[in-house]
């Protein structure tokens, strides 16, 4: 029996520090399930910042990683505990999508942040795998 988990890593940072946007960072398959998500703050944005960033899709902004699990004026690794879409196992998509981060200044600090956003997918045939086994 071969599992395959997939990690998809990819590099972030506001086009604008003062200006929101939403950015799509990762596609997703029919039929994959994302079964962990989370971040490292390379850098951060600056102090006294209330900037926050999340990561979800378009049916939940913050379904993998909430604003909670983030301390955006810290570096560090984060990893999403309180994601409604990883209470259980993961999220499967039924149909393509793309994860998408949510970016809101509130007070962003004269400086962007730049992250590391990165997922834990799998096929949905492995997952069954899995769940048998």
């Amino acid at each position: 029996m071969e599992l395959t988990v997939e990690v998809r890593r990819r590099q972030w940072s506001p086009a604008a520090v003062g200006s929101g946007e939403t950015t799509p960072i990762f596609a997703v398959a029919k039929g994959e399930r994302v079964i962990a998500a989370g971040c490292r703050i390379t850098t951060p944005w600056a102090g006294g910042s209330t900037a926050t960033i999340t990561l979800g899709d378009g049916t939940d902004p913050d379904g993998l990683l909430p604003t909670a699990d983030v301390t955006e004026t810290t570096a560090g690794e984060y990893a999403s505990a309180a994601g409604a879409y990883l209470a259980g196992n993961g999220k499967l998509y039924s149909a393509a999508d793309t994860l998408d981060v949510v970016y809101t200044p509130n007070t962003p600090g004269a400086t962007n942040g730049v992250v590391v956003f990165w997922v834990m997918v799998v096929e949905e045939e492995t997952w069954k795998m899995v769940a048998r086994a």
